[in-house]
């Protein structure tokens, strides 16, 4: 029955109601449950004990982007779950790239676009686009400097106390960074660099 399935799932492996609602009705509860299934076999395998309590946040991380992205993939498609082309082994591996923060949202709506053009497993698409998280700090103090630089009138007005200019040099980043960059990395060093 859907409505004890919906019940079900959403306290079994924590999946809001709305999500557990679309889910079921959908006919996505044998791919979704895969997902958490093969989520729950790493969490298990890796011996960490912080990730036990996280099946909450799992279940919520898992259930937004079945709901919003990847359903609004297949939308545009016209297509529907038996057609997706993304493996449960595949999404929940790109579920624990997104949590342990390898990849930023924007790149990673991205990284399930071409997984699921390409069928291909999330980590080989990283490497392949290059669309992970920057992690050389010299790199990000070197882009910080040279968009302060090309934009002096900028840094000029946040030096003077304009908070909004800040935000202003972080899309700065993330664009010459084509969004690779921790946004919050970013915002730490242009404030460490206009000394604001």
């Amino acid at each position: 029955m859907p409505a004890e399935t919906r019940e079900r799932i959403a306290k079994e492996w924590h999946f809001t109601e709305e999500d557990a609602s679309f889910i079921v009705a959908n006919g996505w509860t044998d791919y979704a449950e895969h997902i958490m299934s093969e989520l729950d076999s790493w969490i298990q395998s890796t011996g960490d004990t912080t990730l036990k309590d996280q099946g909450a946040t799992f279940g919520k991380l898992v259930g937004s982007w079945l709901t919003n992205k990847l359903a609004g993939l297949l939308k545009q498609g016209n297509k529907d779950i038996h057609e997706v082309n993304i493996t449960p082994e595949n999404f929940a591996e790109f579920i624990h790239l997104v949590h342990k923060g390898v990849i930023n949202s924007a790149n990673a709506k991205k990284l399930l676009t071409f997984m699921h053009e390409t069928g291909k497993d999330p980590s080989h698409i990283l490497e392949e686009k290059n669309l992970g998280q920057m992690d050389d700090t010299n790199e990000l103090v070197a882009i910080v400097a040279r968009v302060i630089e090309q934009n002096a009138e900028q840094a000029a007005e946040a030096r003077s106390g304009k908070e909004s200019v800040i935000k202003w040099f972080v899309g700065g980043v993330m664009k010459a960074t084509e969004g690779r960059a921790n946004p919050l990395q970013a915002e730490q060093e242009i404030k460490k660099q206009l000394d604001v």
